[in-house]
């Protein structure tokens, strides 16, 4: 959960909250070295041809430096206030998804920009934090989760809503 405003947010990640973060993104692996910094960049401090140490300038690919090749392949995008509301916004959209006659998301009846009214740079530490642990807590697999390894993801309190189509097994 993550306050903002005096309103509580439930924040879960699951495969709608995916698919919507990969029509921004592209994907949903881009999503996860942009928070988490990372990138799969070789280290071009120990390069070696024919088994001999070089440069990683000296080797050129269609006459572009070794090192600046890679270093274009494997830019990590760095986050941005943007992102951070993009993420909230795709954490919350579970309990705010409209449906059609048969079952499909027709949309969300929360914005971007309601979600992130209340986000500040005095709480955005805080909200950036709950996302990041959120996002990871529903990545692990729940045995994981079972075991101690993680906090389990927080159980609904609701009853579950009645499917809007009732099928009839024969």
């Amino acid at each position: 959960m993550v306050d903002i405003d005096g309103e509580q947010y439930e924040l879960r990640y699951d495969l709608n909250a995916f698919c919507e973060l990969e029509k921004i993104y592209d994907s949903v692996d881009d999503v996860l070295q942009m928070i988490l910094g990372t990138s799969s960049a070789p280290d071009l401090k120990q390069v070696t041809y024919c088994d001999a140490p070089c440069l990683a300038s000296d080797i050129k690919i269609a006459g572009t430096p070794l090192e600046v090749y890679i270093e274009k392949l494997n830019q990590v995008k760095q986050a941005k206030h943007s992102d951070t509301r993009n993420l909230l916004w795709a954490g919350v959209i579970h309990k705010f998804a409209n449906y059609d006659e048969q079952g499909e998301i027709t949309g969300y009846s929360i914005s971007k920009a309601k979600v992130a009214h209340g986000v500040t740079f005095q709480n955005i530490r805080a909200v950036n934090a709950k996302i990041v642990t959120a996002i990871l807590r529903d990545l692990i697999p729940v045995q994981d989760a079972e075991e101690g390894n993680v906090e389990a993801p927080e159980q609904a309190t609701e009853e579950p809503k009645k499917p809007l189509l009732q099928v009839n097994q024969a």
